[in-house]
């Protein structure tokens, strides 16, 4: 008897920020210090082979 292969394990990583960095006033300059080194390191970390990543930005104020 034969086993279909099977597609290797999805890791999905969700990461939720409240936004509220800004030392200063908010501004493009003054804010999100922790996601963007963050964001800095997991796309400096390696990734194995095939896998993919992608990110979606998106600003919402209030």
């Amino acid at each position: 008897r034969r086993v279909p292969p099977q597609a290797p394990p999805v890791t999905l990583q969700l990461l939720f920020l409240d936004g509220e960095e800004a030392f200063g006033d908010w501004s493009d300059t003054d804010s999100l210090y922790g996601a963007r080194h963050l964001a800095a390191r997991m796309a400096a970390r390696g990734h194995p082979a095939g896998s993919e990543l992608s990110a979606m930005v998106s600003r919402c104020r209030d």
